[in-house]
């Protein structure tokens, strides 16, 4: 009766430890971490390894082996998961200035039961969200672009509006040099 105890025991033990086993090498969490790490190192072809096969042909056919992370270093955060896709946040520090951090977030999707990466999104320069979609390289240059032309809109509108308000204080302080005529009855 002991043996049948021991041997169960060790057989939940067993089951136990391949489940954690196996799900903990194949989290978000993981999978983020040794994409990122492998994009630190500047090793193309092992990042992609952890890309979506969508996201893989994509970057094959366009012969993209220069996306890396600078080589700096980066903690993993929390994970937000809704059915087949997870989103793991990330704090990217650059290599020649520490002090600089850059949120990001790997997004992944459940791919024949594993996680594979398809998209990383980065905060660029405060508040603006760049999202590089590996699977669709042309959207995330369309993304940037409408940014780059909004922002330099924003900031024309912005000058105009200041070049207005200073000609129009112009006008108002020209005329309060005059003098103006009376009226002769």
């Amino acid at each position: 009766m002991t043996r049948k105890r021991i041997l169960a025991g060790a057989s939940i033990l067993l089951l136990w430890f391949l489940m954690t086993g196996c799900r903990n090498g194949n989290s978000p969490e993981s999978i983020a971490s040794k994409f990122l790490t492998a994009m630190n190192q500047s090793d193309w072809n092992t990042a992609k390894s952890f890309m979506t096969k969508k996201a893989q042909e994509v970057m094959n056919k366009s012969n993209s082996n220069s996306i890396n992370t600078g080589g700096g270093s980066f903690t993993v955060g929390a994970t937000s998961t809704q059915g087949e896709q997870a989103s793991v946040d990330v704090v990217m520090t650059d290599k020649e200035k520490p002090e600089k951090k850059t949120n990001g977030k790997v997004n992944l999707r459940l791919e024949n039961g594993e996680w594979r990466v398809f998209a990383l999104k980065l905060q660029i320069e405060g508040s603006m969200d760049f999202t590089l979609d590996f699977e669709h390289p042309e959207a995330s240059v369309g993304e940037l672009l409408g940014k780059i032309v909004g922002e330099g809109a924003k900031a024309l509108g912005k000058g105009m509006g200041e070049i207005m308000h200073g000609f129009s204080e112009g006008l108002k302080k020209a005329g309060e040099g005059k003098n103006t005529p009376s009226a002769k009855p």
